[in-house]
């Protein structure tokens, strides 16, 4: 059951996207309804063994309703007394009051659950939730067909949620609060907040390393891609309250201003290589972290 009939159909249809699902969109035991998934839950009058719902995140209050109590609810009534079901449920680890948000919400929906995680190359540590309306799930500890990862081992770890991903006490979604879509954001915003504090004090470490050190410091180079994601961060915190820190963090350092040095004015040197009339023979040797080049607006800034 998809909302969207457009995707239903590339996938169904493009070869590169066909080889990658196996062509099971057109296998004759596969059904597909394009509709809204609550109100084909309303009209439907089937019962199921096994239901899988993977929705988008609950990032607003539209999508926050598909993560409700009445929305569990009406899942329950399609669910068979001895089936299944799992709803991906965001990131224990990075958005933890939303993925506890969830499992409260199916127990308030009257499910007992089994919360594990997963890592997903795709998306780093990931979480789901297993509901039934019997309690009586245990992980299975033997497979008996052949698996490329899973295992009895490693399924026991997935049930398992260490002290980074701790289980807490969530809050059930309804309706007219949508508690959850608050949490995701403010776990999200965390998130980016973090990211953005990081890439600040690598900007900054740079920094230092190149302008900042007396000789000898050694200086890591910055290539393109990062220099361009760590000023779009510096550029965010400027906007908030992260800047804040980072200026906090720069009054903390003992910055050593260094002492520029003019070797020459320069200007006869460079009228000599514009004439092509040759460089005089060198007469020494120094070493410095940082060289300038010229006086002109560039020069004249990058020495400012």
């Amino acid at each position: 059951v998809d909302l969207d009939p457009a995707m239903t159909t590339l996938f169904s249809r493009s070869e590169p996207l066909r080889a990658l699902n196996h062509g099971s969109l057109t296998d004759q035991r596969v059904t597909v309804v394009n509709a809204d998934a609550a109100q084909w839950l309303e009209q439907n009058q089937d019962s199921f063994d096994a239901i899988i719902v993977d929705l988008p995140d609950p990032s607003n209050f539209g999508l926050g309703k598909l993560y409700s109590v009445p929305m569990y609810r009406l899942m329950s009534r399609h669910l068979a007394e001895k089936g299944y079901a799992v709803v991906q449920s965001t990131s224990p680890y990075y958005a933890p009051r939303s993925f506890w948000d969830i499992d409260a919400t199916l127990r308030e929906a009257g499910l007992h659950t089994w919360p594990y995680h997963t890592y997903v190359p795709s998306f780093g540590e990931w979480g789901y939730i297993l509901a039934g309306k019997r309690n009586d799930y245990t992980p299975p500890t033997r497979y008996d067909v052949p698996m490329k990862f899973l295992d009895g081992d490693t399924t026991a770890l997935m049930f398992r949620f260490p002290a980074d991903m701790a289980p807490r006490q969530g809050e059930p979604n309804r309706l007219n609060e949508q508690t959850l879509v608050h949490d995701f954001e403010r776990d999200w915003r965390n998130v980016i907040r973090q990211v953005i504090r990081q890439v600040i004090r690598q900007v900054i470490r740079q920094v230092i390393r190149k302008f900042a050190c007396r000789s000898g410091c050694s200086s890591t180079p910055m290539d393109r891609r990062r220099y361009l994601i760590a000023a779009a961060g510096t550029a965010l915190a400027g906007c908030s309250r992260i800047g804040d820190e980072a200026d906090s963090f720069l009054r903390g350092l003992a910055l050593r201003e260094p002492t520029p040095v003019v070797l020459r004015p320069g200007m006869a040197e460079g009228h000599a290589l514009r004439d092509q009339r040759g460089w005089p023979e060198p007469g020494g040797e120094l070493r410095t972290d940082v060289a300038i080049l010229g006086s002109g607006p560039g020069g004249l800034s990058a020495a400012w």
